[in-house]
This record gives structure tokens, sequence and C-alpha cells, in this order.
């Protein structure tokens, strides 16, 4: 199964998502467009900020949803990190998300893997909540 298509993270509906392993990515967005991020090797057009992987995308990318949302209760990693960092230079509703189901955890972990490695070979970096310390978006 291939990507899904990118959610505006405000309009995540929960019983949508599917529930097994896979990956997930946060990007962001302006004017309805990718907002472009400049890397150290150039320009990444679709403006990823995050790729996960996880054993249950529904639980996951819906804890990402409301940690983005403001709902700390059941924070994300990579949620966290953009209320941290990335707050005040994106704002919430310029964020979406998307997600891939995958068969098993390994396989779930083998893409997750592949996509960052393309990344950070195309770029010279991993995508700045990816990164510990601050971002430079």
């Amino acid at each position: 199964m291939g990507w899904s298509k990118w959610w505006s993270v405000s309009s995540v509906i929960r019983g949508e998502l599917p529930t097994g392993p896979g990956v997930y990515q946060l990007r962001a967005i302006a004017a309805g467009r990718p907002r472009r991020l400049r890397r150290i090797s150039g320009t990444d057009r679709q403006g990823v900020l995050y790729v996960g992987k996880t054993a249950d995308l529904k639980v996951r990318v819906w804890c990402l949803v409301r940690t983005v949302l403001g709902h700390l209760a059941a924070a994300n990693p990579a949620g966290l990190r953009y209320l941290r960092l990335l707050k005040t230079r994106i704002d919430r509703r310029g964020l979406e998300v998307r997600w891939m189901a995958k068969a098993t955890e390994t396989a779930a972990a083998t893409t997750e893997r592949s996509v960052l490695l393309r990344y950070g070979k195309r770029f010279g970096e991993l995508p700045p909540l990816n990164r510990s310390g601050a971002p430079d978006v």
C-alpha cells in the first residue's frame, strides 16, 4: 500500500486512520501548497518536517494530531518538538500529515529507514523534527 493523501492536521478523522504498523510524515504548508524548506544540499519542495514509524498508526497519528493541537495529555515526541521548536514559525493550521500502512513492524522500520536515508542523501540532513536541537526552517 502507498501513501495516503495529505490531511490537514485539524481535519484528520480518527476513524479514517488505519490500525496496525506503518510510517507517517508531517509537513509544513503555506498558502495551500507545501512550504519550501531550505536544507544543506537544496530545497525540500515537499516541506517534510518529520518521518516516523509506529506499531499502530491510528494511535500514533491521532496522538500527534492531539499534541499539535495542544492536548498534551497523550503527547507525541514529534508533536512536542513541533510545540517546543517550531510553533512560533509554523502555525499548526499549516501542518499536514500522511501515512502508509505496512504489514509488519519490521516493514514499517525498513520503510522509515529507507525514507530517511533517501532524504538525508538528497538534502544532506534529516527532516527538522527528526534531528536533535533547534531546526533551521
